[in-house]
């Protein structure tokens, strides 16, 4: 699996592409999705949080980085969803801090009341970090979708209904598996 970690001195963020599977009534869709996996580790309380994002989501981080490291300041994309415990709500912020005459960049990621796990690093990474998500955005804007008999129902690419089916959106060249 494709992906790029970022380490700072006691924390991590790892980056993958990954897809969300669901499934509805007689079929089952796939569609492509970008993992964050926030993670300490050296300090005894090791711990990790994961946050999920859609193509156009990963692909507005992009934007954020460049901006943030022109102008500074902060952004947070937020997600609520039902825990065991209710709802949640977890905070992705992207910022460019500066104190006294230090500055840098830093993702940090804050579930619920929790403590937030923060991974400090450099503009060359924090950049580094905005233009993979631009391509894992690209490459991760699929779906494909099966019925129950296992025959494929069609394959778009692009993102929230922006594509249509098969060759019509890869251009011209078939996508999706082989059938023999």
């Amino acid at each position: 699996m494709k992906g790029y970690t970022v380490y700072a001195k006691t924390a991590g963020m790892e980056i993958r592409a990954t897809s969300k599977v669901s499934t509805e009534e007689s079929a089952t869709g796939k569609e492509g999705r970008i993992a964050l996996r926030f993670f300490t580790f050296g300090n005894g309380d090791n711990q990790s949080q994961k946050f999920i994002l859609n193509p156009l989501e990963a692909y507005s981080i992009c934007l954020f980085t460049a901006e943030l490291a022109k102008k500074g300041g902060k952004q947070t994309l937020t997600h609520k969803f039902k825990g065991d415990e209710g709802e949640v709500t977890s905070r992705l912020t992207l910022e460019k801090w500066e104190k006294e005459d230090k500055s840098g960049y830093a993702y940090s990621l804050k579930r619920g009341e929790g403590k937030a796990i923060n991974v400090p690093m450099d503009m060359v990474s924090f950049l580094y970090v905005g233009e993979l998500m631009k391509a894992l955005s690209l490459e991760q804007a699929w779906s494909s979708y099966k019925s129950q008999e296992d025959t494929e129902a069609g394959e778009t690419a692009g993102v929230s209904g922006m594509a249509g089916t098969g060759a019509a959106a890869s251009g011209g060249a078939e996508t999706g598996p082989v059938k023999k």
